[in-house]
């Protein structure tokens, strides 16, 4: 009823303005199943559903109710979903910003205003390499017009607050579309298309980024996860994961503090990688993708990393993504049962059925396939194998972020029993 509804009002909006891209043909390819934005005469136009899954905390959903506004100083108008049987609609007045969610130790938000993205590196209790030194590269990196591959980056600049030296600001244009991270996530892309997508960026980066400076050293995620659990360890969860293991899904598995010792030893080479430039954290949920007029796939590369700079770090990135099912973990779909006064600890967890897993793992075999055939990546003996372990690696090292950052317990254990079972399994293999 809603959509119904939605249709008659934006068909009546077309009658009235001169709107080329929306007509009755066009409507539901437009508006399937996501929210979308448009351009009607300098004003821009949202609407926005998300059917299937709650967003995180810092969605645009507020205790439970979604958002239904216009903002009539510059025409955008947000619909929240519709749940039969519920009067979950809230109408309010113009606001000028909304906050988007992600950014590590950054609050970012829209500015309805000018339509851009503003990302601030807020003051974090994580060491100054994870936080201010990390988005401060960032913002240094977004910012240089002259960076390899500067066409698959948004428009960007780097403002200095004044007055404070550890806080500085990106500006970033607004980019139209969803990341395809979204798209796997609620089943609107098929993994023919994926892989197509991520086959095309790859042949991109490995003729601009992954070749554009002088060879430099890759940090060793053996020491990045290390130090980063470190931080973990007062909480007795994260401890008994470290140092003892847990029961996972009804098998017992070491701690990560020994897993990772023997992965160092039987794969040393993942501790002195090298290379050229990166985008240093090439998620699913940093690849933007949008529609061109000629029904092409537009890419836009978002929130990069430059302290990684090696191709194989971009790889395994989206093999986080592909193999350890990155996405449904940032967007809480799974089940985890804890038992966390057991000793040893025990973990049950199941993802959501309704995602795209088949969707993933076409493009986790793809990328199986392709890693040691790249030119760039042919000197790498075993590479497949590699791939999955530096990919664990990558996980691992992320559960301080969600637990210190964003106070979720749950899904940092989850970013830490997903690749410790994975990684065991490999060091058995």
């Amino acid at each position: 009823m809603l959509l119904g509804a939605l249709t008659d009002s934006l068909r009546k909006l077309k009658e009235s303005l001169d709107f080329p891209h929306l007509n009755a043909d066009n409507i539901d390819y437009l508006f399937p199943q996501e929210p979308w934005l448009i351009q009607v005469d300098g004003g821009f136009f949202c609407v926005l559903r998300r059917p299937n899954f709650q967003m995180r905390g810092d969605s645009l959903a507020y205790d439970g109710c979604s958002i239904l506004q216009r903002l009539e100083h510059n025409g955008v108008i947000l619909v929240g979903p519709y749940v039969a049987g519920r009067n979950n609609f809230q109408v309010g007045g113009a606001f000028q910003t909304l906050k988007l969610s992600g950014g590590s130790v950054c609050s970012t938000y829209l500015d309805c205003a000018s339509m851009t993205v503003q990302k601030e590196v807020r003051h974090s209790e994580l060491d100054a390499v994870d936080s201010f030194v990390r988005h401060y590269g960032e913002f240094e990196f977004m910012g240089n017009p002259s960076i390899s591959a500067r066409s698959l980056f948004p428009k960007s600049r780097r403002v200095e607050i004044p007055g404070d030296q550890f806080s500085s600001r990106l500006e970033t244009e607004f980019i139209w579309g969803y990341t395809l991270g979204e798209r796997v996530v609620r089943g609107e892309i098929s993994g023919a298309t994926l892989c197509t997508i991520v086959q095309d960026l790859i042949a991109q980066l490995e003729q601009s980024l992954w070749r554009s400076g002088p060879e430099r050293l890759q940090r060793s995620y053996f020491e990045v996860v290390s130090r980063r659990f470190w931080r973990l360890l007062t909480n007795p969860i994260f401890a008994e994961l470290w140092n003892n293991g847990a029961i996972i899904n009804g098998e017992c598995f070491p701690g990560i503090a020994h897993l990772l010792s023997a992965a160092q030893q039987r794969w040393p080479v993942l501790a002195s990688l090298s290379g050229h430039g990166a985008h240093g954290d090439l998620i699913l949920e940093d690849i933007v993708i949008s529609l061109t007029d000629e029904r092409k796939w537009n890419v836009k590369l978002v929130d990069p990393n430059p302290q990684n700079v090696s191709w194989f770090i971009d790889f395994s990135k989206l093999m986080m993504s592909a193999m350890l099912r990155y996405e449904l973990i940032y967007c809480d779909l799974y089940d985890c049962c804890l038992s966390a006064d057991c000793h040893p600890l025990e973990v049950i967890y199941e993802f959501d059925e309704a995602t795209n897993a088949d969707c993933l793992k076409e493009l986790e075999d793809y990328l199986i396939r392709t890693v040691g055939l790249t030119p760039i990546g042919s000197s790498l003996q075993s590479s497949a194998e590699l791939l999955r372990v530096q990919a664990c690696l990558n996980m691992l090292a992320l559960p301080v972020f969600h637990y210190i950052e964003h106070n979720q317990l749950q899904r940092s254990v989850m970013f830490s029993v997903v690749p410790m079972r994975e990684l065991y399994f490999l060091l058995m293999a």
